[in-house]
């Protein structure tokens, strides 16, 4: 298999896992994607949210995506390992 073949393969499979993961309400991901999102919603959404903080919205969902998606690969190749050996 090449190493193109190989890596489409892997991400296919790591999509839909999280897809999956997000969609099981009771999946750790999915409890960790919602608190974030609530957090997320209580401070820049509503009474009191103002254009200056936008910027800060912006790059704060920039830093939940990265972390969240570090988290997906490190949880992913952990599982990965366990099969292998397992």
């Amino acid at each position: 298999m090449s190493l193109y073949k190989s890596f489409t393969y892997l991400l296919t499979y790591l999509l839909t896992y999280v897809c999956q993961a997000f969609e099981t309400s009771i999946h750790p991901l999915a409890l960790l994607l919602d608190s974030l999102v609530d957090a997320f919603l209580a401070t820049y959404v509503g009474i009191g949210s103002h254009l200056r903080l936008l910027h800060h919205a912006v790059d704060e969902f920039k830093s939940f995506v990265t972390r969240l998606y570090l988290i997906v690969r490190l949880y992913r190749q952990s599982l990965l390992v366990m099969k292998r050996s397992g």
